[in-house]
């Protein structure tokens, strides 16, 4: 019993541990799903032991089993989602829950209807044999090159499914009634082999992280590097031919009209306008961009925003209309500055891309927990393959119409994190009327 009591409160440690290093991964690492996820499946171990720690505070050894049972279940359907999502795989996880479901149902029928122990202590065993070597695979099926922490984990995963199943196996054979000689096996695969299998499969995620945050890194430098080439090339091009302006003004090469002052002025205005928004996702990359939150309509801010830029959508033969399928008012909890912000770059895209005599749309429409606002525009559009681009930093449509009015490729890169900041999201698609469409959803304010 001593030696039980030592690696149950081994694994606790453990699993404590693996638990508090998922949720610092999962704040610290973009806040992916899967690192959650895992949290909440070492949570559930450590759950898992505390109740093997005092099982002798249970009165009923039926009751006690089931919570150990739906338990260890649960915990490996957990960890199998996060891998699910992390591999981004297409496996339907309704076909994971439900067969999470059915195998605790028919666990507690071998506890308490129609007693069987080999099938009530084998049933949920042979079940996470099945779903741990399948997360195995699983892993091994990433569609990016595979790292070296990753086959570890997934032989981690394959060992500690072959001695669940030799667990499992050992239950299976003591029948309807306890077997003490097989009983004892079984303790002693579950007690002795299985722990070892169990840390090293979480040391070996543990590293699978870290190489996740090594890659992250290294393409975070590569997309760093690239954008500070750009910048200095776009910054450069406009300060050329501003130099060869005022040169050319200063030797008399070029007369002191109204026209060259404005051409000037129009080349500063741009440089002003990047630099602007350079600072911008300078604020959001180190997390300086303050958010002042308060409930506000989300009407109110798009009005504003069509409002504006009515004067410039005329001047490019362009018509906006605004269009609301909702009764009610609609009240976001929301920075009022920085999503109007977001919906000017939005607008002014639009009216910049789109042909004259074209129109743009802008809807409204809500949900029990979204807000659902899209922008489209008639033609041009933009080709399928730039679409997942649209929104990456000084990214351009390779597209000669589409560069003599390029800006300066940051403008949707920033909508994208001040949507972002709100907790929302936003998408583009193919409009409707032949342009683009951009889709933004915002969590709203239910009464």
């Amino acid at each position: 019993m001593d030696a039980i009591f030592f690696i149950e409160l081994t694994l606790l440690i453990t699993s404590s541990a693996l638990a508090i290093i998922f949720y610092t991964a999962w704040r610290t690492m973009g806040k992916h799903k899967y690192t959650l996820i895992w949290t909440f499946a070492f949570l559930v171990i450590v759950i898992q032991r505390i109740f093997n720690l005092n099982k002798d505070q249970f009165d009923s050894h039926s009751l006690y089993w089931m919570i150990v049972c739906t338990l260890s279940v649960l915990s490996v359907v957990l960890g199998a989602w996060g891998h699910i999502l992390r591999t981004k795989s297409q496996f339907n996880l309704n076909y994971l829950f439900g067969s999470c479901f059915l195998v605790i149902l028919m666990t507690f029928y071998f506890t308490e209807i129609e007693h069987h122990v080999g099938l009530s202590m084998s049933i949920y065993v042979f079940y996470n044999t099945f779903v741990l070597f399948c997360v195995g695979i699983m892993i091994l099926k990433r569609p990016k090159k595979i790292m070296p922490a990753e086959v570890g984990a997934s032989a981690s995963y394959i060992l500690l499914a072959l001695f669940q199943g030799l667990a499992g196996t050992l239950a299976l054979m003591q029948g309807e009634n306890i077997n003490e000689s097989l009983r004892e096996m079984y303790i002693l695969v579950n007690f002795v082999t299985l722990p070892a299998a169990f840390i090293a499969m979480g040391l070996f995620v543990v590293f699978m992280l870290a190489s996740d945050l090594s890659e992250k890194l290294s393409q975070l430098m590569a997309q760093k590097n690239s954008m500070l080439a750009d910048v200095t090339h776009d910054l450069r091009t406009p300060l050329t031919n501003i130099k060869m302006q005022l040169e050319a003004l200063e030797d008399g090469a070029l007369q002191h009209s109204e026209k060259s002052y404005s051409s000037l002025q129009k080349k500063l205005g741009n440089l002003n306008h990047m630099v602007g928004d350079l600072y911008q996702l300078s604020l959001i990359d180190s997390g300086s961009l303050v958010l002042n939150k308060q409930d506000q309509l989300i009407e109110n801010i798009l009005n504003e925003s069509i409002e504006s830029f009515q004067p410039l959508a005329i001047k490019a033969e362009l018509s906006v209309n605004y269009h609301s399928t909702v009764k009610d008012q609609v009240v976001v909890n929301a920075d009022a500055g920085r999503l109007l912000q977001a919906f000017n770059n939005l607008l002014k895209n639009s009216i910049r891309y789109t042909d004259a005599q074209g129109k743009i749309n802008i809807s409204v429409f809500v949900d029990d927990s979204e807000v659902a606002i899209l922008f489209e525009d008639t033609s041009p559009g933009v080709d399928t393959s730039d679409l997942a681009h649209l929104f990456d930093r000084l990214f351009r449509v390779e597209n000669t119409k589409f560069r003599a009015k390029s800006g300066s490729g940051l403008g949707l890169s920033i909508v994208k994190s001040i949507i972002n900041a709100h907790e929302g999201t936003v998408s583009a698609g193919h409009s409707r009327l032949g342009g683009l469409s951009v889709m933004v959803k915002l969590p709203k304010i239910t009464a």
